[in-house]
């Protein structure tokens, strides 16, 4: 999990609580831990807040497919992702 200060911009920990509940599979989970395990062995570094924004809003499975939603998502911090509403 990740942290963010309260004040943070955006997201913080606590307001992605319900989305993350709703959305947290056995496959969304393997995922994002596939993700994060496959980044280990690369010479690129992401927070892991992404990982889980790609996954859990985009459907992202793999890291190749990671790897190529970053170029047309911003990876930057500081990170202001709110899911939607719908989302929740």
């Amino acid at each position: 999990m990740w942290l963010f200060s309260n004040s943070q911009k955006g997201a913080i920990s606590k307001d992605l609580v319900p989305f993350m509940k709703n959305h947290l599979t056995e496959e969304t989970r393997k995922a994002i831990l596939d993700i994060k395990e496959a980044m280990l062995h690369l010479p690129i570094q992401y927070a892991s807040i992404f990982i889980y924004q790609a996954v859990l809003e985009f459907g992202i499975r793999h890291v190749d497919e990671f790897l190529q939603w970053t170029k047309h998502h911003s990876t930057t911090v500081p990170f202001h992702w709110q899911p939607t509403i719908a989302n929740i």
